[in-house]
């Protein structure tokens, strides 16, 4: 519904792909979090969402471009729990 009303939000779209990716959908996940990193490429937690989704379907050299990409974004943003996470994964 949020993302009918405001289709260009990456937040909504990282968080539906988060509920995806929570039903086991990580394919459709990866495409909203490419529509999230579309709209704003500084969103640290759509890299490391679609980062984690590539991880789980193996695809690790993709996901480690991305968890690369959510440590620089999360460290420049000063967010140490995202910086945790993300190096919890690498």
């Amino acid at each position: 519904m949020v993302i009918r009303l405001e289709p260009n939000d990456d937040i909504a779209y990282n968080d539906r792909g988060v509920q995806k990716a929570n039903l086991g959908h990580h394919e459709a996940a990866i495409y909203d979090y490419d529509e999230a990193i579309r709209i704003n490429s500084d969103n640290a937690d759509a890299y490391f969402n679609r980062g984690f989704a590539k991880k789980i379907l193996g695809r690790n050299a993709e996901a480690d471009q991305d968890f690369q990409k959510a440590l620089s974004l999360a460290q420049d943003e000063g967010d140490e729990k995202l910086i945790d996470r993300i190096k919890k994964q690498m």
